[in-house]
Parts: C-alpha cells; sequence; structure tokens
C-alpha cells in the first residue's frame, strides 16, 4: 500500500472512532467541588450540547443557569451513579430566572430509575426522570434537591452530540477523576472505550511517524 493509502486508511480509522465517541458519551463535566448556591449557579453553555454535571447535594438545593438567544428544545434528564447507599430521589426544577415560575418538573417518585450502563466511559447509573420542551428567548435556572438535600447526582442536559477534539482532551484528562466519583479506582480510567479510543490515536500517531520518515528517507534517496 502507497503512502496516501496508508494515511487514508489511518483518517478513515481516526474518523470512525472519533464517531463512535460521538454515539456514546455526554460531555463531562465535574462540579462536584463547586457550592452552586442560587448566588452562585453553576453557568451552562450551550445547553442544546450533550453535557453531563456531576455534582452533589452538600445540605442544600443546588442551582443551574442557562441563557439562550432564540427558541429552542431543552432536554434535560437527572441520573445517580450505582454506588454504594445511594438514593434514588433527586429531583429537578424548570424555573424562569427573570419571572420565578417553574416551567417543568422532574419528579422523583414519577420514575422507576432503571440500571443504565455507559459503555463509552464503563460507568453504572440509575436513569431518573426526563424532559424535553420548547423555550423561548430568555434566562433560566435548574434546581437541584431531594429530602435532604444530600448526595451524588447528574444532571444531563442537551441532546446535540458535538464531542469535539478539545472535548476529547478534555475527557481524557477527567476520566481518573470521574472513576472516583464512582468509588473506583482512577487506574480503571481506560478500561473502556475511552481506553480503546486512546490506543487507536496512539498507534495511528505512530503509524503516520513511521511513514512520513519512511517518505522523507525516499525523497533523500532521489
Amino acid at each position: 500500500m502507497r503512502l496516501k493509502g496508508y494515511i487514508l486508511l489511518s483518517a478513515l480509522v481516526v474518523f470512525g472512532l472519533i464517531v463512535a465517541s460521538q454515539a456514546q458519551a455526554h460531555n463531562p463535566r465535574l462540579v462536584y467541588g463547586e457550592d452552586a448556591t442560587l448566588e452562585k449557579a453553576i453557568i451552562i453553555n450551550n445547553p442544546d450540547i450533550s453535557q453531563a454535571f456531576y455534582a452533589r447535594l452538600k445540605g442544600w438545593s443546588e442551582y443551574y443557569q442557562f441563557t439562550i438567544s432564540t427558541p429552542q428544545e431543552f432536554y434535560f434528564q437527572t441520573l445517580v451513579p450505582a454506588v454504594k447507599d445511594i438514593q434514588k430521589n433527586i429531583s429537578a426544577d424548570l424555573i424562569s430566572a427573570s419571572t420565578g415560575e417553574t416551567i417543568a418538573n422532574l419528579k422523583a417518585e414519577e420514575a422507576t430509575w432503571p440500571a443504565y450502563y455507559e459503555e463509552f466511559a464503563g460507568d453504572n447509573y440509575f436513569k431518573g426522570p426526563e424532559k424535553k420542551l420548547n423555550l423561548e428567548p430568555g434566562s433560566y435556572l435548574i434546581k437541584i434537591y431531594n429530602p435532604s438535600n444530600e448526595g451524588k447526582y447528574v444532571l444531563v442536559v442537551g441532546q446535540k452530540e458535538l464531542f469535539t477534539p478539545k472535548e476529547i482532551v478534555r475527557t481524557l484528562k477527567v476520566m481518573p477523576t470521574l472513576k472516583t466519583y464512582f468509588d473506583e479506582s482512577p487506574f480503571r480510567a481506560y478500561f473502556n472505550y475511552v481506553g480503546l479510543f486512546l490506543a487507536g490515536l496512539i498507534f495511528i500517531f505512530f503509524v503516520l511517524v513511521l511513514l512520513i520518515r519512511l517518505a522523507i528517507t525516499r525523497l533523500r534517496r532521489k
């Protein structure tokens, strides 16, 4: 196979890995170290993009805020990690930041909380309530709470899959820390599709380096 053929094959493999990653993951946001009070709400940028906020209630309701400039469909869902003694009781309210009106609710008691295995990172969850609705331009708050305001939870927003190279790098960096959120060893961070993806990129990188060196050697001999 000629040099161009190798490069084309490598590019196709990279493209395939990227597409596979997009189909199986939310962009992770580790925010469990933030207070997320009403006065210091966590800002959600691009709420139409699929994102998962890994958080923990610390004795009070937590708040997220986002703003949209055009009418758009909005999706949100609550989950909890499948860890020891987890309570499947996380609720969420979508609130208009300007009027204080509650627009939609995700009530914990209305969900069956089925088990869910996320293949991309190899993590286990219980899926809570979810909702999709059309929103007008404006600023909105999401209030997260349960009866004790204690415990881990995951807030998912957006359904548009957009796993850019920047997000891929960010995900690779946070995976070990994310494993500790699931009470697992950080050394298990890449025993999943993330690890396969990373191994594929490393392999392709070395193949391309080898091919470039071979091409340079051939040019020097001419």
